[in-house]
């Protein structure tokens, strides 16, 4: 696969330190793909593990009131921002 969900991003930390980390200039949504980019041009791979799974819960970063409570909005202003600066329509 190209590229994997960040919220189930698992990366050795040498690769990680030797293609830079993630991007500050992809701050949320699409960072994921910027670094699954490097990780293929430094030559390694990404793979999807298909048994694994992952719940993924709260999202505070677009959704902050949500706590430890499930407050699923399906958008917000930061949100909307955020996937519009970096061409993530999906959100």
């Amino acid at each position: 696969m190209f590229a994997t969900c960040g919220c189930a991003y698992v990366i050795r930390a040498d690769i990680f330190l030797q293609v830079g980390g993630f991007d500050t200039e992809f701050f949320l949504y699409s960072d994921e793909t910027d670094l699954s980019w490097r990780v293929w041009a430094a030559g390694y791979r990404v793979v999807g593990i298909p048994a694994a799974r992952v719940h993924h819960r709260g999202a505070v970063a677009v959704n902050p009131q949500g706590g430890t409570r499930v407050v699923e909005a399906r958008t917000s202003p930061d949100k909307r921002y955020f996937a519009n600066r970096t061409g993530c329509y999906s959100s």
